[in-house]
C-alpha cells in the first residue's frame, strides 16, 4: 500500500523538478498524497475513503472544495476531484476551478476518469494554463463516455467537446 509514496520519494530524489501524478485508491492513495505528489485525481468514492467521511454528488460544492484545500495543505500541490456527469473540480496554488461539460448520450463510463487525468495532463505537458488543460481534461472525458464498451475517446470528438467545455475559476 506504500510502493506510490516510496516511488515519488525516489523520483524526488533523483530529480527534484519531477511531477507525480497519482491516480490510486485505498491506503495508496492516502500513502501517495501524504509523499507530497504534484497531483492527486480521486473520484468522490476515492476521495471518501481518503478522508474517511462519507461523500457523494450531494455534497455541496463548497464542502468539497474545503476538503480538497485541506489536503493540498498537508499533501499534493494539486487535487483534480472528477465527479462524473457534473464535471470536475480543480484546486491548486492558483485557485479552485470548476469544469463540466455539455451533456451527452453516455454509453460506457469506462476510462472516463482516466481520460480526464490524460487530458489534463497533456495540457500541462503543453504548457497550456490550469484552465486549458481542465478544459482538455473534460473534452477528453466527454468524448470517452460517448464511445461504447472499453473504447477510448477518438481525436475528432475530443475537438467537438472541446467547444462545449466550461471552465470557470470559483
Amino acid at each position: 500500500s506504500d510502493i506510490y509514496a516510496s516511488l515519488i520519494e525516489m523520483a524526488k530524489k533523483s530529480n527534484p523538478k519531477l511531477q507525480v501524478v497519482v491516480d490510486a485508491d485505498g491506503d495508496a492513495l492516502k500513502f501517495a498524497s501524504e509523499a507530497r505528489p504534484f497531483l492527486i485525481k480521486p473520484n468522490l468514492h476515492e476521495l471518501s475513503r481518503l478522508v474517511g467521511r462519507s461523500l457523494d454528488a450531494s455534497t455541496p460544492e463548497p464542502e468539497l472544495i474545503t476538503i480538497m484545500q485541506r489536503l493540498r495543505r498537508n499533501g499534493p500541490e494539486a487535487v483534480l476531484l472528477s465527479l462524473g456527469a457534473p464535471g470536475a473540480l480543480y484546486v491548486s496554488a492558483r485557485g479552485v476551478f470548476r469544469a463540466q461539460a455539455k451533456r451527452h448520450k453516455v454509453r460506457s463510463t469506462v476510462g472516463a476518469g482516466d481520460s480526464l487525468l490524460a487530458g489534463f495532463v497533456t495540457g500541462l505537458a503543453r504548457h497550456q494554463s490550469e484552465m486549458d488543460a481542465l478544459r482538455l481534461g473534460i473534452a477528453c472525458a466527454t468524448a470517452t463516455v460517448m464511445q461504447a464498451g472499453t473504447h477510448l475517446a477518438q481525436v475528432a470528438d475530443i475537438q467537438k467537446c472541446l467547444k462545449y467545455v466550461i471552465v470557470r475559476k470559483v
